[in-house]
């Protein structure tokens, strides 16, 4: 009959063994990020590159004339059609228009200034 107290359903060995990968001969671990209100599993791709979902990581700021825009994006790449596009009117009251119309991630940041804005 084992010692461990009747509350628990491993006991420290058990649990480290769980943990340990034989073939890469590390602890495996699942890192763990805050988002405000929850604790969230950060992943990584087969590579070992983190996977980003959720917030932008790629933001990208241009001035021409009486506008600004700005993009916001999963990934850094501006000639990817994964951007959204904002554009801001300074002209007399400041004013704000999506490329396409909409916030929807499916533009190239690159083609900025010939995206239709509404």
């Amino acid at each position: 009959m084992s010692d461990r107290p009747k509350y628990r359903k491993y006991d420290e060995q058990e649990v480290a063994n769980v943990e340990h990968d034989d073939t890469l001969g590390v602890k495996k671990v699942m890192p763990y990020g805050w988002d405000g209100s929850n604790a969230v599993a950060i992943k990584v791709d087969s590579s070992g590159k983190l996977v980003i979902s959720g917030g932008d990581l790629g933001k990208e700021i241009r001035v021409s004339g009486n506008y600004i825009y700005i993009g916001a994006s999963s990934v850094t790449d501006t000639s990817q059609a994964l951007w959204k596009i904002k554009r801001l009117d300074t002209t007399n009251t400041l004013s704000t228009k999506w490329a396409d119309g909409d916030e929807n991630y499916d533009n190239v940041f690159d083609n900025y200034l010939t995206l239709d804005y509404s």
